[in-house]
């Protein structure tokens, strides 16, 4: 977790080596999730997906995380 936290950090202050890192990290997942395609637009989506994780990445704050319990009962909210 400790590497994830110092790779997003580094992400944040536009690392282009932490960003090349994080996307080698996740493309297992996103090759994966890019299989689920037709195979002429694999290419395509593995690109978007990786263009999201970067902003994402960018935007994420390790300030404020939601705990489990606060997270359940958002869910629970939204069913209702």
């Amino acid at each position: 977790m400790t590497a994830l936290y110092k790779l997003i950090e580094r992400v944040k202050k536009d690392d282009e080596k932490a960003v090349e890192e994080l996307l080698q990290r996740l493309s297992p997942k996103v090759k994966s999730t890019a299989q689920a395609a037709c195979a002429s637009e694999r290419e395509d989506i593995k690109q978007e997906l990786n263009v999201k994780i970067v902003q994402a990445a960018k935007k994420f704050s390790f300030e404020y995380t939601p705990g489990f319990w606060e997270t359940v009962l958002k869910e629970g909210q939204q069913k209702q």
